[in-house]
């Protein structure tokens, strides 16, 4: 019986170190996604993130080195002239509610995997319009909710409706609204995961261009006077 339960107390502190030396990982695959919210649509992308030649080519959620640790960017903004000729930069209006799409990886609480998979927070930072280096001033709410450990909700960073059937590479979203009065121009975002806690930080840095406001399309009415079609935002 000595035996047995040594073996055990062995097994489990096996377990317990192979846990401890494993660490997550995840990335921003999409910064302007479009398109249905339980499975990936290449076509629905309408943004990708600097120096992301390599992984916009591959399969979502593939593992191709773009993953970075850390609470800076992936690679610095002077890189980014040179990314946006290999990929496409997201193009966002005022007020438009954003949606950014991502793997994964393994780390969402549900009943093919356990309730207590942690997820600390999710935030996104922007700098000011035009900066010339990564100085993020502004922070935004997402519209994700925070997620409880120990419960299976899907919120937060684990907002994968169909994760237990690709535990890997299933589609994650999380969206926030961009201000109404924005200035036109191009800013810098940056997406920050905390995993177990607010120092196990991943990070994916981005580009989009801000639209100027646009002006309502009008048809004519019988007295000749046009009246403006109100804008209806689609996502």
């Amino acid at each position: 019986m000595n035996l047995i339960r040594s073996l055990f107390v062995t097994l489990v502190l096996s377990l317990s170190s192979f846990v401890l030396k494993t660490e997550s990982h995840s990335w921003l695959e999409c910064t302007d996604y479009r398109g249905q919210r339980n499975y990936w649509d290449a076509n629905a992308c309408q943004g990708r993130a600097r120096c992301s030649e390599v992984q916009s080519k591959s399969a979502f959620g593939q593992d191709t080195g773009f993953n970075f640790k850390g609470n800076t960017c992936q690679c610095p903004y002077s890189k980014s002239a040179e990314t946006y000729k290999q990929v496409k930069m997201a193009q966002y209006n005022p007020g438009q509610r954003v949606c950014l799409a991502y793997p994964p990886k393994n780390h969402v609480a549900d009943k093919c995997t356990n309730a207590y998979i942690p997820d600390t927070f999710v935030k996104i930072y922007r700098t000011a319009k035009g900066a010339t280096d990564d100085k993020f001033i502004k922070t935004y709410n997402h519209m994700n909710g925070q997620h409880t450990n120990g419960q299976v909700d899907y919120k937060g960073f684990q907002n994968c409706p169909k994760f237990c059937e690709n535990m890997d590479k299933a589609l994650c979203t999380l969206c926030f609204n961009l201000e109404r009065n924005i200035a036109p121009g191009i800013y810098s975002f940056r997406w920050e995961w905390a995993f177990n806690d607010a120092g196990d930080l991943y990070s994916t840095c981005w580009e989009a261009r801000v639209k100027g406001p646009t002006t309502s399309p009008t048809l004519p009415t019988a007295s000749g006077i046009p009246i403006a079609i109100p804008q209806r935002n689609l996502l």
